[in-house]
């Protein structure tokens, strides 16, 4: 048995909501254990009825009927049909919280954001404020399931209703909770202790280390995204959506979490919630049934006006924060596992998510999002170099980015997966070349332009295309220390044209010959093979753009596989002959 807890005072919050909010808040000092069978715990809801409701206190006990609507993982919706004369007068609701879980949920701001969401129309009306849980109007409505989320007529107004519940205004700080919110659940999940043996076991194989690196990459990922702050409901699963077939109303309820926070947040956690309690992800909406939500969401009258910059910057925002759903959802877990005396696998719950969460991150790597998320990170760069990306982008999408994702996942899933610009200048690319002030790139975490020369400059300026074949060989520093890089020791040792783009100052090779004909003639021949990759690539990244932007009746994209199937092919042997002859050089 739980044990009933007062989490508030609900007469102060009752007298608090008076003065911004229209009806009247009824307060009752009562509580109730959620852990009760339903036949204990209806002569308690009866009491507390009878106590904040004084129009009904005198009435009968059998005036009263109390049914179990739901019990979510956190709390416990009752029904109350109060009947007078042999017809009901009314229908309420009672929420029971359980217990501890104002440990992760701030109540307090619970309360304020359900005081001015019921007042704008959203949801039910609020009623009644008691120690444990509150009293609403009754809705009638259907609650929705995960699969009814997918239907497109539910999905369009879903959408819709999404869009009018982010304009909701609510006083106070407008600052955005998720990191808060992470964070917090972070130093309370890393910290726990539990009394089985087993549970604690299983605990002890969480690297923590490893999550709070996680979260810090993440973070600087989306924070790249820009995604604009909203009001949020953070929580957007299918049991907190209902509608009315009959009035053809959808209702959103359940205001635990709502808060300030990112857009693409709140949509991408309303997309994990597809899978379920379950966590079936094959379930997870694919780029078409996404591509349908966000379109009504954007432009809810004129949904195929979207423009479709608009829609590629909302779907990355989207896909991107749905990663930190998965984060923020599996320490909730953990917490929970430990809190709540709910018979629900929370620690079970945490794997599932956290792996969903590592699988996705891998395995997204060069999905259909990769063509979207590329130009828009890259255009912080320059505008020039956004536009060719996104073309040369637009040309692989759907079938075509699956045949190349097929081919090449396995090299470019490092690469991508946690691609991320960051430019220290005010200006954009132009701008910052014309006055000499400094650019740095940051991929990942790890810095690869600390500052621009002068010939890299003019590289940018005049030669778009082969700026992509930069973009990429960049890609390959990913996770990696620079010094460590085969790919970039090569270029570092082999040409002094790269110094630009090395930037190791004196310590780069200066191309003078070596003291016999036979050493100089290595040098070259491992040269001129090692760049030969860069051929590959180059040609290859050409091809691709060719495919889109050339009218000439030629094959550019198998172009593209057979030029990159030849570096593949190539690659291991002139790596091998590379290291040798540096190997040599060290000995000398």
């Amino acid at each position: 048995m739980g044990a009933e807890v007062k989490i508030w005072n609900p007469v102060e919050v009752a007298e608090q909501a008076r003065h911004d909010y229209a009806s009247q808040i009824h307060p009752s000092p009562l509580t109730i254990d959620p852990s009760l069978p339903l036949p204990q715990m209806t002569p308690l809801v009866r009491k507390l009825c009878k106590d904040m409701f004084k129009a009904w206190s005198n009435l009968d006990d059998s005036c009263f009927h109390v049914e179990k609507i739901s019990g979510g993982i956190t709390n416990l919706l009752l029904k109350v049909s109060v009947k007078k004369e042999n017809f009901i007068e009314e229908i309420i609701t009672v929420r029971l919280y359980g217990p501890n879980t104002e440990y992760i949920i701030d109540r307090q701001r619970e309360l304020q954001a359900t005081k001015y969401i019921t007042a704008q129309g959203f949801g039910a009306k609020w009623l009644g404020i008691f120690g444990n849980g509150m009293v609403q109007s009754f809705i009638n409505a259907h609650t929705l399931s995960p699969s009814d989320m997918r239907e497109p007529k539910l999905a369009a107004k879903i959408a819709k209703q999404l869009k009018i519940f982010h304009h909701v205004e609510i006083p106070g700080s407008k600052e955005p909770q998720l990191w808060d919110d992470v964070w917090k659940f972070f130093e309370k999940a890393s910290v726990l202790e539990f009394g089985d043996s087993k549970m604690q076991k299983t605990y002890e194989t969480i690297s923590f280390k490893e999550v709070h690196d996680e979260i810090v990459e993440l973070k600087g990922l989306c924070d790249l995204l820009k995604s604009p702050v909203i009001f949020a409901h953070n929580d957007l699963l299918s049991g907190n959506i209902m509608i009315n077939y009959e009035e053809d109303k959808l209702y959103f309820i359940d205001y635990e979490y709502a808060s300030y926070n990112y857009r693409g947040y709140d949509i991408g956690n309303h997309f994990a919630e597809y899978a379920g309690f379950d966590c079936d992800y094959d379930l997870y909406p694919n780029m078409t049934e996404q591509y349908h939500f966000l379109r009504h969401y954007l432009q809810p009258e004129r949904p195929h006006e979207v423009f479709e910059k608009d829609l590629e910057t909302l779907y990355v925002e989207a896909n991107t924060f749905s990663l930190a759903s998965h984060i923020f959802w599996a320490l909730w877990g953990l917490i929970q596992a430990k809190m709540s005396p709910i018979e629900f696998d929370y620690l079970g719950y945490f794997f599932l998510r956290y792996q969903e969460y590592i699988r996705k991150k891998e395995n997204w790597a060069l999905g259909p999002w990769a063509s979207c998320i590329i130009p828009s990170l890259l255009k912080r760069i320059c505008p020039q170099i956004q536009g060719i990306l996104l073309l040369g982008s637009q040309s692989c999408k759907e079938r075509q980015i699956r045949n190349i994702k097929t081919r090449t996942n396995t090299i470019f899933r490092r690469e991508i997966e946690d691609i991320g610009i960051i430019i220290y200048s005010p200006k954009d690319l132009k701008g910052s070349i014309s006055s000499r002030t400094k650019l740095g790139l940051s991929f990942g975490r790890k810095p690869i332009l600390p500052k621009v020369q002068p010939n890299l400059v003019t590289f940018l300026e005049d030669n778009f295309l082969s700026t992509l074949i930069i973009i990429f060989l960049v890609f390959f520093s990913l996770r990696l220390n620079m010094t460590s890089n085969p790919l970039m020791q090569f270029f570092n040792k082999f040409s002094p044209r790269c110094t630009f783009f090395m930037n190791k100052g004196s310590n780069i090779w200066k191309g003078q010959l070596g003291p016999t004909f036979e050493k100089d003639l290595e040098t070259l021949y491992v040269e001129a093979n090692t760049f030969s990759l860069a051929s590959h690539i180059f040609w290859a990244l050409w091809g691709l753009i060719q495919a889109k932007m050339s009218p000439i009746e030629f094959d550019y994209l198998g172009y593209f596989f057979l030029r990159y199937q030849e570096y593949i092919r190539k690659k291991e042997k002139c790596f091998m002959l590379a290291r040798t002859y540096l190997s040599g050089c060290k000995n000398e």
